[in-house]
C-alpha cells in the first residue's frame, strides 16, 4: 500500500520539477541569477528522476527516517534558495522556487511518520518560507503574513491528511492480515482436526471416546466462530442454526463442510429459522446419499431485504429437470425429499429455492428468505 503512494509521489516530484523549470522561464526577468536558477531547476529534475529510479529498486529506502529527514532539509534549502534567486522584495507564494516539489517532501513525511509527521513537516516548510522572506528582504505586510500562514496551514493539512489516511490504511491492512491468518488457521482446524473428531465419533466403539470427541468438536466449532471477529446477535443466531445442522450431518457423514457467514446478515423469524434448519439438513443429507462429493461450502449473506443461503458441493450433480418433473411417473416419490423437505418448506415461510446442477459439475442450492418481512410478521404475531 505504501509503495503505491511512494511511486505516485515519485512521478509527482518529476512533474513538479519540470513545472519549476517552466516557472523559471516565465519569471526570467525577475531573477537575480538566471544561470544559477536554470541550473537549479535542471538539478531538481535530475534529482526527481533519480529518486524515481531508487523507488523501483528499493522503495523501502524512501520511507526510512534518514531519507525523509534529508529530503525535508533539501526541501527547506530549495525554499530558501528561492529568496536568493529572485530579486529583492519579489519573493511570494507565486514566485517561491519549487514550491510544488516541496509539497512532495511534506506528503512523504506523512507517509513515513503518520499524521504528526505530516504536520511537523508542514511547520518546517512554513518556517523555511519565513526565512525566505527575510533573505529576500520582502516586506512582511499583514496580507503577506496571512498568505504565509495560509500556505503553512495548507502544507500542514496536506501532510496530516496523507499521514492520517496512511495510518488508517495500515491499521486496516494489519487487521486484514490478521483476519486472513485467523481464517487460514480456522480452515486448517476445520478441515483437519474437526473432520478427525467426526471420524472418531463414527468409527469408535467406546461411548466415552465418542462423547469426548463430540464435546471437543462442539467446543472447537464455537471457538473458531467466536474468536474470528465480533458478531451481531443475528449472525450468532444464524451461526447456531448451521452449527446444529453441521453437527447432525457430521454424525452420519465425514464430508467436510465449510461455513462462511457475512458479518451483516439479517435476522430471521422463528418459523424461517426452523424451515432453514430442516431444509439445509435435507440438502446435506442428499449430498451424502447421492453426490459422492468431497466437500461442501455454505455461504450466508444479506442481499437487499433477504438472507440468501448457498449450499454448494463438488459432487456428481444431477439433471434437475428430470428430478423436478412432477409428471415423470417413473420417478414419482423418489425425490420427494427435495420437493417437500426443501422447496415446499422454504416456500411456506415466503422464501424461494433455486437449484443449479448438471451431471458431473456438482450442485448449488440457493435458498432466499425474506428477512425483514419475516421479522415484521413475528412482531405482529407477538403483539
Amino acid at each position: 500500500m505504501e509503495y503505491g503512494i511512494i511511486k505516485a509521489l515519485c512521478w509527482y516530484r518529476i512533474i513538479a520539477a519540470i513545472f519549476a523549470a517552466v516557472v523559471i522561464g516565465f519569471t526570467y526577468d525577475k531573477l537575480n541569477y538566471p544561470t544559477y536558477a536554470i541550473m537549479a531547476s535542471g538539478a531538481l529534475i535530475v534529482i526527481a528522476i533519480t529518486i524515481q529510479q531508487i523507488s523501483r529498486r528499493d522503495p523501502a529506502l524512501l520511507m526510512s527516517s534518514s531519507f525523509v529527514i534529508c529530503e525535508l532539509i533539501f526541501a527547506s534549502v530549495i525554499t530558501i534558495l528561492g529568496g536568493i534567486l529572485y530579486s529583492q522584495g519579489t519573493s511570494s507564494s507565486t514566485l517561491a522556487f519549487g514550491s510544488q516539489y516541496v509539497l512532495a517532501s511534506v506528503l512523504m513525511a506523512g507517509v513515513a511518520f503518520g499524521l504528526s509527521g505530516g504536520i511537523a513537516a508542514g511547520i518546517i516548510i512554513g518556517l523555511a518560507r519565513t526565512v525566505t522572506m527575510f533573505v529576500n528582504a520582502t516586506e512582511l505586510t499583514a496580507s503577506r503574513s496571512l498568505s504565509l500562514l495560509s500556505t503553512t496551514v495548507t502544507f500542514c493539512l496536506a501532510g496530516a491528511l496523507v499521514g492520517g489516511v496512511v495510518t488508517i490504511l495500515r491499521k486496516a491492512g494489519g487487521e486484514l492480515s490478521q483476519a486472513h491468518a485467523r481464517d487460514n488457521i480456522a480452515r486448517t482446524l476445520h478441515d483437519g482436526v474437526l473432520q478427525t473428531l467426526v471420524i472418531i465419533q463414527k468409527r469408535s466403539k467406546e461411548s466415552e471416546i465418542i462423547d469426548l470427541a463430540a464435546n471437543q468438536e462442539k467446543q472447537l466449532r464455537s471457538f473458531l466462530f467466536t474468536n474470528q471477529s465480533q458478531h451481531s446477535d443475528s449472525v450468532v443466531e444464524v451461526h447456531e442454526v448451521f452449527e446444529e445442522v453441521i453437527s447432525k450431518f457430521s454424525k452420519f457423514s465425514s464430508i467436510p463442510v465449510a461455513l462462511i457467514i457475512a458479518p451483516d446478515v439479517h435476522s430471521l423469524s422463528r418459523n424461517s429459522i426452523k424451515a432453514l434448519n430442516g431444509a439445509c439438513l435435507e440438502c446435506l443429507s442428499n449430498v451424502e446419499k447421492h453426490s459422492n462429493a468431497k466437500s461442501v461450502n455454505i455461504y450466508v449473506e444479506p442481499i437487499e431485504d433477504n438472507v440468501v443461503v448457498t449450499i454448494r458441493d463438488d459432487g456428481s450433480g444431477f439433471n434437475k429437470e428430470e428430478v423436478l418433473d412432477e409428471d415423470n411417473n417413473n420417478d414419482k416419490g423418489k425425490h420427494q425429499g427435495l420437493k417437500n423437505s426443501i422447496i415446499a418448506r422454504i416456500q411456506e415461510v415466503g422464501g424461494s429455492v433455486i437449484i443449479k446442477s448438471n451431471p458431473g459439475k456438482g450442485t448449488e442450492i440457493e435458498i432466499t428468505l425474506p428477512a425483514k418481512l419475516a421479522t415484521l410478521k413475528d412482531k405482529k404475531n407477538e403483539s
